[in-house]
């Protein structure tokens, strides 16, 4: 439990609003846990996509993945997409896709993508250098 100094020469407001600072610029750092940029599809991702997702095809899963590449790394990463479950994915789809300013059938692309890339196993790590 962190709790502000008790005694500190300035007096107790001062003390709690540095506490708060300090407690806020530590939330900042918080935001989705980050992972590798995700690769494109399997042949049988891509099939199982197309039967799950009407109007899907591969074209528009492309566009899903270059949309999430090019626009979740602009404020914060790549999502780590195995992070989170399947069922949280259209949640954070409507909030992100707004934020991003992503019309809504764009960010239908995405969703779509990011459904079917984790259907697929996790890929391994990449060696550290």
């Amino acid at each position: 439990v962190l709790r502000a100094p008790a005694a500190l020469p300035y007096g107790r407001t001062m003390s709690r609003t540095l506490f708060s600072l300090a407690v806020a610029a530590l939330m900042v750092g918080c935001g989705p846990r980050t992972g590798p940029a995700p690769g494109p599809l399997s042949t049988v991702a891509v099939g199982l996509a197309l039967s799950r997702y009407p109007g899907t095809s591969a074209e528009t899963l492309g566009r899903g993945r270059q949309r999430l590449l090019d626009r979740c790394d602009e404020c914060h990463g790549y999502p780590d997409l195995w992070f989170y479950e399947a069922a949280k994915w259209p949640g954070i789809m409507k909030e992100m896709g707004e934020k991003s300013e992503l019309a809504p059938p764009e960010a239908d692309e995405v969703l779509h993508f990011v459904l079917t890339a984790i259907s697929e196993p996790r890929p391994a790590a990449s060696p550290k250098k």
